[in-house]
């Protein structure tokens, strides 16, 4: 939430008004800056609070369906990559069986 945060703040800055502490300070004990007009709302980007509230709450539910993607592709890889690393162990066990029977045949036609 505090990337969300910093980032709406940086985007609310240039617009040239009157810096003012925004509501983040009771959040994180720290305040950050943001140029809003007199009635509240940056006319410049059509910016008011409901429209930022439902901006963050979409962001955050962005975040979170990102978040649980990343961990089920995660999840996937790692199940793909035991499965390789057992069917690698399946082919080294074949192979040295086959190194064996090929040492016995050559020792018998020698």
């Amino acid at each position: 939430m505090t990337r969300i945060l910093q980032i709406l703040t940086t985007f609310c800055r240039g617009s040239g008004k009157k810096n003012f502490t925004d509501l983040s300070k009771s959040l994180h004990g720290h305040s950050k800056k943001v140029h809003p007009t007199k009635s509240g709302r940056d006319s410049s980007r059509n910016l008011s609070v409901p429209v930022l509230i439902r901006t963050i709450r979409t962001l955050t539910k962005e975040k979170v369906q990102m978040a649980s993607e990343v961990s089920s592709m995660l999840r996937n890889q790692i199940a793909e990559r035991a499965s390789a690393k057992k069917e690698a162990s399946i082919l080294q066990a074949e192979l040295d069986s086959r190194i064996q029977r090929l040492d016995t045949e050559k020792n018998e036609l020698q």
